[in-house]
């Protein structure tokens, strides 16, 4: 229970749209003070820190004025909140017990602004979550209109193609590996996996999906009432962005090591979390880490018991490399 109450209570305040400075209000917040009034600014508190010492606090969300007197909720640092909470920016550190405490306090403030509260993804899915990008080649990604009505269209994942040599293995996607996932699942669309970005959703109709022979295809419509929605449909229109990437967790994987120095992964069925349009290649060594579990689990699975074939640091850091060669390689145009 310890874990819990390091997350504050909710509680109603006055709320506010207007635009966050977390640094500002950060700032501005008194030092060494009780943790009373830390809990009107912040949602976190480390059990083990410094009451007095602002670095024991996280998820600031309301206005602190020049005196360090908390105010308003902020309703885009709440946004923002919810975002990391479901792993955007790298996602929250803080306990997994924490996760729902701090959910719950920065939804009633979304709640009393009448705003729609987005669901807290489980933590399971939050650890496991692996994503893939589908390089300008290969994702046609575009921006088009129907009439008056704007689309970002364009493949989210394509099959049939090895790929991953920044990693120590290669990987393929099997066709129908997003049939179950499609059909069942509230898949979201989002511009760099921020859900602070949402530009479409399975549910609401607006998001749509389906595979063909190439790869899993995707159509969103594109709300002409927000801003941000409107600035991505640009950035693709103008080729500023060209990639896709994908969200995924809980894989049925199937594993080759015919050639031990670079084994092989066929991807057949995957959970999806969100899809859509990304700045820069979204290959991060956290990302690929549940895949470095299965390629371990595969590896004893076969070898004796003096030999477990475990990913070491080593082959994280080479792995590591290969991925920022890659990077450097696709931002200069080589691939």
């Amino acid at each position: 229970m310890d874990e819990i109450r390091s997350a504050m209570g909710t509680h109603h305040t006055d709320t506010t749209d207007v635009a966050w400075d977390s640094g500002a209000n950060v700032k501005n917040v008194k030092k060494d003070q009780t943790a009373s009034y830390y809990a009107k600014v912040y949602a976190w508190k480390d059990p083990e820190g410094d009451v007095g010492a602002k670095s024991t606090y996280k998820f600031p969300h309301h206005m602190v004025s020049a005196d360090g007197t908390p105010g308003a909720a902020n309703t885009r640092a709440c946004s923002n909140a919810m975002g990391v909470l479901n792993g955007g920016r790298g996602g929250a550190k803080i306990p997994d017990g924490d996760r729902a405490g701090v959910h719950r306090h920065i939804a009633a403030h979304m709640k009393d602004a009448h705003m729609e509260v987005p669901d807290m993804i489980k933590s399971s899915i939050h650890v496991d979550m692996e994503r893939r990008f589908v390089p300008m080649t290969s994702a046609e990604l575009r921006a088009e209109s129907v009439g008056d009505k704007p689309m970002i269209v364009g493949y989210a994942a394509r099959f049939n193609a090895w790929d991953g040599d920044e990693n120590m293995f290669l990987e393929m996607i099997q066709p129908g590996a997003f049939s179950q996932t499609i059909a069942r699942d509230d898949i979201r669309c989002l511009f760099n996996h921020d859900s602070n970005y949402l530009l479409g959703r399975k549910s609401s109709g607006t998001l749509r999906m389906w595979e063909d022979a190439a790869g899993l295809w995707m159509e969103v419509d594109v709300n002409t009432d927000d801003p941000q929605a409107m600035a991505v449909f640009s950035k693709i229109n103008r080729r500023d962005v060209t990639g896709q990437s994908f969200s995924f967790y809980n894989p049925k994987d199937i594993w080759d090591f015919t050639d031990e120095s670079n084994p092989k992964r066929t991807l057949v069925e995957v959970d999806l979390v969100d899809i859509g349009p990304v700045t820069f290649p979204f290959y991060e060594v956290t990302s690929a880490e549940p895949a470095y579990r299965s390629l371990t689990r595969a590896r004893e699975a076969l070898k004796p018991t003096n030999d477990s074939g475990i990913v070491t640091p080593r082959m994280v850091m080479l792995q590591a490399k290969r991925r920022r060669d890659k990077q450097f390689r696709l931002l200069k145009g080589e691939l």
